[in-house]
Parts: C-alpha cells; structure tokens; sequence
C-alpha cells in the first residue's frame, strides 16, 4: 500500500512523501521503500519539475533524512547529487501552480506561496551544501553556502517585521518556516519566537497550519523547551485539532482541518514523528548516520504518566519507555547491538555512550512539568 501511494504521489514530493517519510521511518523500516521513491524521482522529474517549490523538493529533502535515520550510506547522498543540477537551478514560474502550505483552517490558506518556496529553498541548498561536505565536494560545498547566504538575506528582506518580530503577518505558520530552517537573523531568534508563542496563545494554542508547517510547528516548540504548548496543541479537542479521532465515528486521519474532502489522508500524519522525538525522545544524532549513536532524551509533559516507543533500526530495536511513579521518574531503555546511545533524563542529568542491551534509570520528577 504504502509503495502504491508513493507511486501515485511522487509528482507532489511535500503532499505525501515529505509529510510521512519521518513517520514510516519511524514505524516501520521503510527507508529502502523511500529510497527507491527517490530513483522514481528522478525518472520523472524532468517532466514533472518546473520549478523550486516545497513539493517539488521532496527528492532532496526525503533522503537526507534517510540518510541519518535509515540508512546511513554515502550511495544516497550521490543519488541526492544527481537532482541537483535539475531542482536548485530553477526558478519560480510567475503564476506557476504552488499550493503553498496546503490545507490551513479556513476557507483559504492566505500564507504567500513565496514564502513557503522560499525557505524550502534554502532549506534544501543547506541540505546539499551538507551533502557536499560529506562527499568531499568542497567547491560545491561554497557554492551552497553563499546560494544559502544570498536566499536567507533575501527572504529576510521582503518577509521579516523587525517592529513585530513575526514573518509576514505571523499567521498560518509564517514564523515557523524560517525558526525550523535557521533562516532568523542572529539576535532575533528569541523576539520571533516568543512571538510565535504570543501568536498561539491569542488563537487558544490551535494548529492555524497547513501540511508543511504543522510538523514544524510542534518541533520549533519542543526543540526550544515549549513541548508543553506542543502537547496542548496535539490535545486539542476542538477544530482545528486531532481531536476528532478520539471520536468512535472516525479511525483515519482527514485531509482537512474541517473534514471536507477525504477522510483517509496521511498528509497530516506527519505529526505522529513528534510522538518519537519528542514524548518518548528517540532522535538520530547527526554526527553518526544510520542510527549508529542514538539519543534518548524523553520529555513528559501534560500530566502524561506513561510513554512506550520504539524503532526498529538497522541494528536492531530502538526502545524507549518511561512512567512516572509517585515523585518518580523511570526510564527503560534498550539499545541495539553495536550502536550506543546518549540518555538525557527530564532533569538535565546526562548518560553518555550507553551501551547496547537494556538499561534502567530513574531521576526525581521536575515539579514545572
């Protein structure tokens, strides 16, 4: 199934296959299935592509992270460069087809395309520009960093308020792209997200985004020490919200906020990674590719007293699993032959280079949670 709705979406990169790589990575071994996405990719992309635009850029985006969660072969990193010469060199077509960030709430999505493109742009030249430094393409690597500098002055340029420290209007996920990417000038990354903070607490902590920026939206605010807005977020039970499938009526995901159109769509499935990354804290550590070093740094927030997750790696599973017993916080952890792992505790305490087999550790519980 999963092959087939690759196949029948892959002209659309962001629609299905940007969205739900990090979840099928995180659910199952699909690495090898998205890495032959990315070959039918490239068949068709001469045909498909005419312009950079976030959909158009899966091929790029999808197996980087392939590349750090699955894979961890310098093979998929050559396959990146051979799109290279097809997608960077474009350019926006004048009143070119672009959904933008597609299916925010409401009757239209009022977010510029231009912005979304752009920093999907510049997200994907720093993703080749990394790419070349592993290849040992150092003259590639300086064309991408300065292609990264020129598109990261631009976009601050037309987009960022310094008076309101929001992007654009601050709606809809505006601000999200650019903290996400690191596209926020030095000096205003707090002022823009303290922003974005007030911007979601004036709409009583709703999603207002849009397929792109809802994932990001909850990885800006756990990767910055607000998963607890994160959670509010995942837990609302009104519209805009995943509250509805606690409704028994329902047992798929919508493509809409509102539930018009399909009501078994996976493009908002993306937020499920956050349950990985974030609640039961499993991540890559991107200095070792392919899961060879693992972090697990859980984060218990809004009143949750138990978290099991797990990933089966190429090495093996992945374990996380943690409750909360009277002031207590216990953590078990499994770690998978030849790999280590890095356990960070809620209250700061680090554990490095775990070994494989399973471990057990406990710390008081933090009273701010």
């Amino acid at each position: 199934m999963v092959g087939l709705v690759l196949v029948g979406k892959l002209h659309r990169g962001g629609c299905v296959v940007q969205r739900s790589e990090q979840v099928l990575f995180h659910v199952s071994d699909r690495a090898a299935v998205l890495c032959k996405a990315l070959q039918h990719k490239a068949d068709m992309v001469s045909v498909q592509l005419h312009k950079a635009t976030a959909y158009h850029l899966g091929g790029l985006i999808v197996p980087g992270n392939a590349q750090q969660l699955a894979v961890g072969s310098a093979s998929v990193h050559q396959q990146i460069y051979d799109l290279i010469d097809v997608v960077l060199i474009v350019r926006e077509e004048p009143d070119g087809w672009c959904l933008g960030d597609w299916c925010a709430p409401g009757k239209k999505m009022e977010l510029p395309e231009p912005l979304v493109n752009t920093a999907y742009y510049y997200h994907s030249a720093d993703l080749v520009s990394k790419v070349a430094a592993v290849l040992g393409k150092e003259e590639d690597r300086l064309h991408f960093d300065r292609l990264c500098t020129r598109i990261r002055q631009d976009f601050n340029t037309v987009f960022f308020n310094p008076s309101t420290h929001h992007y654009w209007e601050g709606r809809q996920g505006a601000d999200v792209f650019p903290l996400a990417f690191g596209m926020v000038p030095e000096g205003e990354k707090e002022a823009v997200f303290n922003a974005l903070l007030a911007h979601l607490d004036s709409i009583g902590n709703h999603f207002d985004t849009g397929i792109m920026a809802t994932p990001l939206l909850l990885k800006v605010l756990s990767d910055n020490g607000r998963a607890d807005i994160a959670f509010r977020l995942m837990n609302q039970r009104e519209i805009p919200g995943f509250g509805y499938v606690m409704d028994d009526r329902y047992s798929c995901l919508w493509e809409r906020w509102e539930g018009k159109a399909s009501r078994c769509h996976p493009m908002f499935g993306s937020v499920v990674a956050w349950f990985y990354r974030t609640l039961a804290g499993i991540r890559y550590d991107e200095a070792e590719p392919g899961m060879k070093h693992i972090v697990i740094a859980p984060q218990p927030v809004g009143g949750l007293t138990y978290c099991s997750g797990s990933y089966q790696s190429l090495y093996g599973p992945v374990r996380s699993d943690w409750r909360i017993e009277a002031d207590s916080f216990e953590l078990t952890v499994e770690v998978p032959a030849n790999t280590t792992a890095t356990v960070i505790l809620p209250d700061g305490k680090i554990y490095g280079n775990v070994g494989s087999g399973i471990h057990r550790f406990a710390s008081p519980l933090m009273s701010d949670r």
